[in-house]
């Protein structure tokens, strides 16, 4: 049987499939991008052509501002996913959509050993925590399809909306718990350490020494309200401490901590994840931190040494008085000495910080990805977590690259809520450790 007659049946069957049952426009696509792979072999599909040819819409169709395509793209990895792990578990091809790309890749499965006796429950456990895995990047799609609805839908309607999106929020949460109590119990297998990219390897590599030092620490800023009749920051001299509601966090920061839990699986080590509120300063000693969020959420931040060359601060006088934005203290050439975001609703840009600095004990690290917004926030840890984007990091770090300390600044195109682009507008390196 030839190669392409195996692939044609391989679709076949994973259309078949349970998985794909009642998902007819997720089939329809899956059906077009293999036709493409076999007719059109080499060929870079783009969103426009998609657009068209697959969901019927018409020659206006803006990428830039419909991301309808990359939000039902990202829908189809997630399943083609989930089949591998249910209903495909035993197949001999293995069919794959890679992040960043509108094609289909066919691979041959790697052969596993039975569970024993040993290994039987750690194993299963995986497999739970990779089926809930793939949930949780299924509700993130969705939460962004409802999003994008919602924005065109009349505004007696987003009450409904509000409710859904809530609750794909929750469901998340509780899938990415899954996971993080899951993995916990799973061994480091030679297969898993074999999956990482070297890009991330080399600057990933100094959290990697030791066995359980390494602790995600994502924002949740105090507000005062409710969320049906509005919230705000709380503000210390204004509001009684007993308003303070302070277990809120963001989507982006959602979003960025499963992110960073897939890469870490892929190195074969585990991440330890804990609210900013509660990080003691011990922790901050003893461990290598991750922060996810601004100062402005994470308040632990104004705690600690961290940056010297880029601050987080809020805009104190006229229209965008209240806005934050990112201050460079010592411009270098071509550099701004403020960047902040264009004022348009929906968003359009944003502006993040990355960070690796030394930690406060000899041998421990900081990093610190941030946003001015909760988008920032998710496009600075994809960033530092996406093989492409992290190779241009390194190479601008050159050597030492994978321990030597830096600031830099993003600037992040965003449509319809979703970061779509990222690109190094400031770069300070050698960060000295006596800041």
């Amino acid at each position: 049987m030839t190669r392409s007659l195996q692939e044609t049946e391989q679709i076949e069957q994973i259309l078949r499939s349970h998985v794909f049952q009642g998902s007819e426009t997720l089939s329809r696509l899956l059906r077009y991008l293999a036709e493409k792979s076999h007719d059109e072999p080499g060929t870079a599909l783009k969103e426009y052509r998609i657009a068209t040819e697959v969901f019927g819409r018409k020659g206006d169709f803006d990428p830039r501002s419909d991301s309808s395509v990359r939000v039902q793209v990202a829908r189809l990895r997630s399943k083609l996913l989930e089949y591998a792990l249910t209903d495909g578990a035993n197949d001999q091809i293995v069919v794959e959509i890679p992040k960043g790309a509108y094609k289909l890749t066919f691979s041959a499965a790697h052969a596993a050993a039975p569970p024993t006796r040993q290994n039987g429950h750690a194993e299963q456990n995986g497999l739970d925590a990779s089926a809930a895995a793939v949930r949780a990047e299924a509700h993130a799609a969705e939460y962004e399809t409802l999003l994008e609805a919602a924005s065109q839908r009349p505004q007696g309607s987003w009450r409904y909306v509000a409710f859904l999106l809530g609750g794909l929020l929750v469901c998340t949460l509780v899938l990415l718990a899954v996971v993080w109590k899951s993995r916990s119990t799973k061994p480091v297998t030679t297969v898993e350490k074999s999956t990482a990219d070297p890009a991330l390897r080399t600057f990933w590599g100094p959290f990697l020494k030791g066995s359980d030092d390494r602790w995600v620490v994502f924002s949740n800023a105090a507000f005062v309200g409710r969320p049906d009749a509005g919230m705000r920051y709380y503000r210390p001299h204004v509001d009684q401490p007993g308003e303070m509601q302070d277990h809120y966090t963001g989507v982006g920061e959602v979003l960025s901590v499963h992110e960073l839990d897939t890469v870490f699986n892929a190195l074969g080590a585990s991440l330890r994840v804990k609210r900013g509120a509660l990080l003691s300063m011990d922790d901050a000693k003893n461990t290598n931190l991750i922060f996810v969020g601004a100062p402005v959420e994470n308040l632990t931040l104004n705690d600690i040494p961290t940056t010297r060359f880029f601050k987080f601060q809020a805009v104190s006088e006229g229209p965008r008085q209240g806005d934050v934005s990112v201050l460079n203290l010592h411009p270098g050439s071509g550099e701004a000495a403020t960047y902040l975001n264009a004022p348009n609703k929906p968003i359009i840009d944003d502006y993040a910080i990355i960070a690796r600095l030394p930690g406060l004990e000899h041998n421990r690290q900081i990093i610190l990805a941030a946003g001015t917004t909760t988008i920032g926030t998710q496009a600075a840890v994809e960033y530092i977590c996406h093989p492409d984007t992290l190779n241009v990091l390194i190479k601008r770090l050159g050597k030492d690259g994978e321990s030597r300390p830096f600031e830099a600044v993003l600037h992040i195109k965003v449509t319809r809520g979703v970061p779509v682009e990222s690109e190094i507008i400031a770069l300070h390196l050698d960060v000295p450790e006596n800041q």
